[in-house]
């Protein structure tokens, strides 16, 4: 029998689940692959009711497409308020990616908030409200998820720049690894890892792969340019491009992309920057 003509057969979902945090919860922390469906990620299962100062996520998972952290936050009843704010503190504390909001019911308006959350907000970060729906035959349970809003979450595309960055980070050493963060976009930037300059990486379209470093303090961009001439490496170089900054880049043009280059570019670069102690 589909679910579509079962209406007259739906129920709370306290008939399924007595209690959010001692039935529900545990069951979908073992059952997150009907979430994981909805979202386009995996979702596995880190903790349960993780203390946030005073309050607790019911939820916090790990999507393996992505490494970034997720939390979950569940809710009997129709959507409020106060579990949107409870989500986004949770979220912001906890340094997780993407949030996703399940309940039984939403409210037009918080449909409108999670919508404007995933338009105007960073793109690193993924709102979804997923809606269930319950059914009792007899002594049976059936239950249906269904995304009411988030898009296509993290899409193939997205997937394929995470794993592409994630190569390359297996491949750079110490303590270039431990300042590389792999993102779902076409660049990627290490951390303040340079005193002298910004240091990222990047590919595009035409199959032009870049690593680049610039800056905007003209003692630095001397002290630089002097390290680049004596250099052996193929560097190119555009000043004033943007805002005044001096940029350079190894460019290689080739139609597949290699994470070994990046890599072994990126280490050579930052090898000639890294502050002599």
């Amino acid at each position: 029998m589909e679910l579509e003509n079962l209406k007259e057969l739906q129920c709370s979902i306290t008939q399924l689940w007595r209690m959010e945090e001692k039935d529900f919860s545990p069951w979908l922390a073992s059952h997150l692959s009907v979430i994981s469906e909805l979202t386009n990620t995996i979702l596995r299962p880190e903790r349960l009711e993780q203390r946030v100062g005073k309050y607790e996520a019911d939820i916090v998972a790990k999507d393996a497409l992505s490494g970034v952290q997720v939390v979950i936050e569940n809710q009997f009843g129709k959507s409020d308020h106060d579990h949107l704010g409870k989500s986004i503190t949770y979220m912001s504390n906890i340094g997780a990616k993407i949030l996703i909001w399940i309940c039984e019911e939403f409210n037009d308006e918080h449909l409108a908030a999670i919508r404007k959350l995933n338009e105007d907000t960073n793109s690193d970060l993924h709102f979804f409200a997923i809606s269930v729906n319950c059914y009792k035959i007899g002594d049976k349970g059936l239950y249906e998820f269904k995304l009411e809003e988030g898009g296509d979450g993290l899409n193939t595309t997205d997937c394929k720049k995470l794993s592409f960055w994630k190569d390359v980070e297996s491949l750079l050493p110490k303590p270039l690894n431990e300042k590389f963060t792999p993102t779902n976009r076409n660049y990627a930037d290490f951390g303040k890892i340079l005193s002298q300059a910004k240091f990222g990486m990047s590919f595009d379209r035409k199959g032009v792969s870049r690593v680049y470093f610039y800056t905007d303090n003209e003692q630095d961009a001397h002290l630089i340019a002097d390290k680049v001439k004596d250099s052996s490496l193929p560097f190119e170089n555009s000043i004033g491009s943007k805002n005044n900054s001096l940029y350079y880049w190894i460019l290689r043009n080739e139609k597949e992309k290699d994470p070994h280059w990046f890599a072994d570019t990126a280490t050579k670069i930052y090898h000639l920057l890294e502050d002599k102690k």
